[in-house]
């Protein structure tokens, strides 16, 4: 299984919110950027994009972990009109 880091935290540790906004560091991504964050997020999840969104739409996931790359990959969607 591939661990997705995300600015030196994987996304198995729970989130810290107490960060002082001087501490926060926005991080731009390139399209390729995106691109190599969703390949690697389906390859964690083991499952191609279709798998995913199919197993969103029904709720049923194969996985915490599979659940956790569906809220990751769906982010990166663009919004709805």
């Amino acid at each position: 299984m591939t661990a997705i880091t995300v600015a030196g935290r994987t996304l198995d540790e729970p989130p810290s919110y107490a960060a002082d906004s001087a501490d926060i560091e926005v991080v731009h991504l390139s399209d390729g950027d995106v691109d190599e964050l969703v390949s690697d997020a389906l390859d964690a999840a083991g499952c191609t994009r279709e798998e995913l969104d199919q197993q969103a739409a029904t709720g049923d996931f194969t996985s915490e972990l599979a659940r956790r790359m569906w809220f990751l990959v769906s982010s990166f969607d663009p919004p709805a009109e």
